[in-house]
């Protein structure tokens, strides 16, 4: 699965690499993040419905903030990649200043 996820995202960014405009180049490219992120974010949510529902003790799992820190992480990068890099837009909505400020909660209540 791995292999067949690397040469699909692989070639994407190949198709991008030919586009010459530097601007429409990185906005395919920052749609080729887009769409492995939200794969990505498809997995991890996966995983934290498993532990909502077969752990019901899982906000004690030590595994549970590591988890959320995933989910901020996918959702900093899907705001980012969807704005195309462009700290006007993805500053404006708001929303990766939200996951942003989460992550760094979620990191602090690991790290100390």
């Amino acid at each position: 699965m791995n292999e067949k996820i690397h040469l699909q995202a692989t070639r994407a960014l190949n198709e991008c690499s030919r586009i010459v405009d530097f601007n429409e180049r990185i906005g395919c490219k920052a749609k080729v993040l887009h769409a492995i992120t939200e794969f990505q974010d498809h997995a991890n949510l996966s995983i934290m419905s498993d532990f909502r529902n077969n752990d019901p003790g899982c906000s004690t799992d030590d595994r549970w903030i590591p988890v959320h820190i995933v989910d901020n992480a996918n959702a900093i990068i899907l705001g980012i990649s969807r704005n195309r890099f462009k700290p006007s837009l993805f500053m404006s909505e708001g929303y990766v200043k939200e996951k942003m400020e989460s992550l760094i909660d979620k990191w602090r209540m690991i790290h100390g």
